[in-house]
């Protein structure tokens, strides 16, 4: 239907039901934009694009009925374009498309810059593909919240972060949220990470009168 819908409008638009079928559509033809499902049958719509963006720098736009902004944050920040929750009205997605091959229309023939894969820090990794954390010490369970607020402390090494940036990166915004509930959460964080005692850390500091830093080397895996 939505194929049907942009061809009324002049796009050549194709639909394909999952990755495999992604992969050899723009492996034989050249593609401006690829709109992106986060549910799909077979795969998972954040790791098509993880995989999508060491291959290509063809503009995305997920369309997903996910509502939470953890999963927002982290399309972004893997390289979508654009994120429309749905509900959303034909006419405004068609808007979006057209907004977004205004923006990159020059970018498809840059060089692909990879994306990091994963993580590494003390005895620890963190996988970006399967959103898993395991250490020596074996799997690390870690909720939507605390993955986003490891990913932006393990993105920014030893650089002092705010309370506000940290709630804005890695916090759910569809409730009330204050300082107290950034220092919560790293609390927990640190009970998860740290192999000693959490009361006396050793990779997420506090800064005083400023936020938290990770203090940690971070190997970056491409």
């Amino acid at each position: 239907m939505l194929c049907g819908y942009l061809q009324d409008f002049e796009f050549s638009a194709t639909g394909v039901s999952n990755a495999d079928a992604m992969r050899q559509r723009i492996a034989k033809e050249l593609v401006d934009l690829i709109v992106l499902e986060l549910k799909l049958k077979s795969d998972d719509g954040m790791n098509v694009l993880t995989d999508l963006r060491t291959r290509s720098n063809v503009p995305v736009i997920i369309l997903t009925s996910r509502k939470g902004d953890v999963d927002r944050i982290m399309a972004l920040e893997f390289g979508a374009d654009d994120y429309v929750s749905k509900p959303c009205s034909r006419r405004e997605l068609l808007a979006r498309i057209r907004a977004v091959l205004r923006r990159t229309q020059h970018r498809i023939d840059e060089p692909v810059v990879k994306q990091p894969r994963a993580y590494r820090f003390s005895d620890c990794e963190l996988n970006l593909q399967t959103r898993r954390l395991t250490s020596l010490r074996g799997p690390i369970q870690l909720t939507p919240t605390e993955y986003a607020l490891l990913n932006t402390f393990l993105r920014s090494p030893h650089q002092p972060l705010s309370r506000e940036e940290l709630l804005r990166l890695s916090t759910p915004l569809s409730h009330d949220v204050s300082h107290r509930s950034i220092d919560v959460q790293v609390l927990r964080l640190r009970r998860k990470i740290e192999a000693a005692d959490a009361n006396c850390p050793r990779l997420v500091m506090t800064e005083r009168g400023v936020g938290y830093s990770f203090n940690a080397a971070v190997d970056v895996i491409v």
